[in-house]
């Protein structure tokens, strides 16, 4: 299981573009999660973040806002204040709708900026921390501005969609058909960020690797499973995306069915991400 998560890799030089930077996955999850990597020293020195929404701020008033995001999701462990500095001295903010081409004009510029002062080497990772609905006019926009060509010598691109893919199938099929007529498969990530929590991954390794469940982990000796999401948040300022989404999509059907899915399945012959697709 080390060899899968590769704890002691750094990426490469990169600029992390998130859509949807003043929302609340991204004050909640993503700058926390970005800031860990950062103390671990697992962020390359040649990053940088660009937040992009369409909250009327500057740099400067998002690394505030992100600053109070740190104290109030991390706490305790929100480093020194001299960490934070450094490390909110990476962030950078665009202010433009999603849906608007001249948003796509000004983020090339940016991103070329951004080369030149961070050393990023072309490399982006576009996370789109949107609502689902907006999955698609992202992919459209970002291959009609040519970002998400990836030229010879001239670094990568990622796009990286978080759950629910779609309504149901035929929304489903419809998304991905749209990323695929702009990126490579190898270029899309589809994220449930369940599957990060550190009890989960550990579900392979504690089936697996233990020589007293590993025999015992089938049908035969398993009388049914229960899964159990202890959430102490609630809906808070997200109404609108509950509305549209519910719980059922939010929860189980993507979610639990993951967690299920690790359970259940069968042995993967590697622990790379396309054998242990081939079993889940």
């Amino acid at each position: 299981m080390a060899s899968l998560l590769d704890r002691d890799r750094v990426p490469d030089p990169c600029v992390l573009v998130i859509f949807g930077a003043s929302g609340d996955l991204t004050q909640r999850k993503l700058v926390p999660a970005v800031w860990q990597l950062f103390r671990q020293g697992r962020l390359p020195e040649q990053f940088a973040l660009l937040g992009v929404a369409r909250s009327d701020w500057t740099d400067e008033s998002f690394r505030d806002s992100m600053r109070t995001a740190l104290d109030e999701f991390v706490g305790s462990d929100s480093g020194s204040e001299e960490e934070k500095t450094s490390f909110l001295s990476k962030l950078y903010y665009l202010r433009g709708a999603p849906d608007n081409s001249t948003t796509y004009t000004e983020l090339t510029r940016r991103l070329g900026a951004l080369d030149a002062e961070r050393g990023t080497g072309g490399n982006r990772c576009f996370y789109c921390s949107v609502p689902p609905s907006m999955y698609s006019e992202i992919a459209e926009q970002l291959g009609i501005a040519g970002l998400s060509r990836e030229l010879d010598g001239d670094g990568w691109c990622r796009i990286v969609i978080e759950k629910p893919f779609g309504r149901d199938l035929k929304s489903a099929c419809a998304l991905n058909e749209t990323l695929h007529k702009v990126f490579a498969e190898r270029q899309i990530f589809r994220i449930d960020h369940y599957l990060g929590k550190e009890t989960v991954q550990n579900i392979l390794v504690f089936r697996l690797a233990n020589s007293i469940f590993e025999p015992l982990w089938n049908r035969r000796y398993v009388d049914h499973v229960q899964i159990t999401a202890a959430e102490t948040v609630g809906v808070e300022h997200r109404a609108s995306y509950y509305d549209n989404s519910g719980p059922l999509r939010d929860m189980i059907q993507n979610h639990l069915l993951q967690v299920l899915c690790v359970i259940a399945m069968e042995p993967p012959s590697a622990f790379d991400a396309e054998s242990v697709q081939v079993e889940s």
